[in-house]
């Protein structure tokens, strides 16, 4: 190539064969690419999409060649639709090109500091970067008319959320990182959240099962996964009840529950964990709730001293059943030899 803005043409001849005209078209300098948003403007904490376009109308891929300030602001691509993820107040120029034709263009964002933007959907802090596995943290939604939810978490086996009214409690699972998108269904703006996860696993401090949300709320057809978090060792989950299941849907995989609107109304989930003891069972006090059939240690004695065991539509089976004070209600109780009741 000469350096010209035109094209080249060429063809080859081997042993007077003579090949098609080929052209070649020399690479762009600059420009050639425009943008829905030269100089987009967004908040710390918020989300933006901008469209590019080629002005050879070629479907080429396109992809960010420079960005000066990648703290001030994280960006995705996806076909022609590039995302700006404000991260810390500052100002970026980023450069992108298009695969091929090497065509280029530049856009100047500018990221406001997260407070006192009213009207623009804010979270705060925008950014967790000090969390380890077992762990979680806490930001809070501002200017959402709406409920708010979780729109896109890129690494679930990382990350998992849970919502309550305009806080979003993010649970770390594993080493990772990942930018969520919280959005608010009533003006549909989206935020941006970055957490980044490292070091030693910390076993949550809470006893018994912690879920990630206790009252989320959904609209019909919507699907939330909420994080069961038990206090120690390996466990097994169930669902013991659902107090309205035409209303809303649940089901277990691993560690998370997976909860679906169905219709408009409320309903009450109930978690249960498998006991992963071997021992001896004893209720002295309160209700022990089953959920699931023999999820008590069925080789080994059940002592009832006060409180309930409450099976509900389970059974279980023991070594030997001994009850000195208290109630057995629900399904059955099996015993392997003489019941004991004092």
């Amino acid at each position: 190539w000469d350096g010209s803005t035109n094209a080249l043409q060429f063809y080859v001849s081997v042993n007077s064969q003579t090949s098609n005209v080929s052209q070649l078209v020399p690479p762009s300098s600059g420009g050639g690419l425009t943008f829905s948003n030269q100089n987009p403007v967004l908040s710390a904490g918020q989300n933006i999409a901008v469209s590019i376009s080629s002005s050879n109308g070629s479907s080429s891929s396109y992809y960010l060649s420079n960005n000066s300030n990648s703290a001030a602001v994280n960006t995705s691509l996806s076909g022609s639709v590039l995302t700006l993820y404000g991260q810390t107040q500052g100002t970026a120029t980023l450069n992108i090109c298009q695969n091929i034709t090497n065509m280029c263009g530049s856009l100047v964002v500018t990221v406001n500091s997260s407070g006192g933007s009213s009207g623009i959907l804010t979270i705060t802090p925008s950014s967790l970067t000090s969390l380890s596995p077992g762990q979680n943290a806490a930001v809070t939604v501002s200017n959402a008319t709406g409920s708010i939810y979780v729109s896109s978490n890129p690494v679930p086996a990382d990350i998992t959320t849970g919502i309550n009214g305009n806080t979003v409690t993010v649970y770390a699972l594993a080493d990772g990182t990942g930018t969520l998108s919280i959005c608010d269904q009533g003006s549909g703006q989206c935020g941006s959240l970055y957490v980044s996860i490292s070091g030693v696993s910390n076993t949550p401090a809470s006893s018994g099962l912690t879920l990630g949300t206790t009252n989320p709320v959904l609209t019909i057809g919507q699907t939330q996964n909420i994080n069961i978090f038990a206090s120690s060792g390996s466990n097994t989950f169930a669902i013991s009840g659902n107090t309205n299941p035409g209303v809303v849907s649940a089901n277990i995989n691993g560690s998370l529950l997976y909860v679906v609107g169905l219709a408009a109304g409320t309903g009450t989930v109930t978690v249960n964990t498998q006991a992963t003891y071997t021992n001896t069972t004893t209720v002295q006090t309160g209700t022990l709730a089953m959920g699931g059939t023999n999820y008590l240690p069925t080789g080994y004695a059940l002592v009832v001293n006060g409180g309930t065991l409450s099976l509900g539509t389970f059974s279980n089976s023991f070594a030997t059943v001994q009850i000195t004070s208290g109630t057995i209600s629900g399904n059955t109780v099996t015993s392997a030899a003489q019941y004991d009741l004092q």
